[in-house]
């Protein structure tokens, strides 16, 4: 088994033992699946495509806000994240944080 994860500015890392390829990536896969499990894929990726946006611009602060503030009211108006809330209030799910 790995070592248990380390926080590190905003960043998880864990050493996998050393095996083969194919070990390494089933053990990669097992993981990331793990930490995806139960998060809505469709924020997750709307997360990444804002995040690389700032990148691409610079991270101009004012620009970021904007963006950032309409997308969540994006995501508030189709009503997923009041029944994730809750789910979460019920303890349906657990929060992942």
């Amino acid at each position: 088994m790995s070592p248990p994860f380390e926080f590190s500015s905003f960043a998880y890392s864990e050493v996998f033992p050393e095996t083969s390829v194919e070990e390494f990536h089933k053990s990669v896969k097992q993981r990331v699946t793990a930490e995806l499990d139960g998060l809505v894929a469709e924020a997750v990726l709307k997360t990444r495509q804002l995040l690389r946006i700032g990148l691409k611009e610079k991270n101009d602060m004012d620009s970021a806000l904007l963006r950032e503030g309409y997308a969540q009211a994006e995501r508030f108006a189709t009503g997923v994240p009041g029944e994730r809330f809750t789910k979460i209030a019920r303890k349906e799910i657990r929060h992942k944080l």
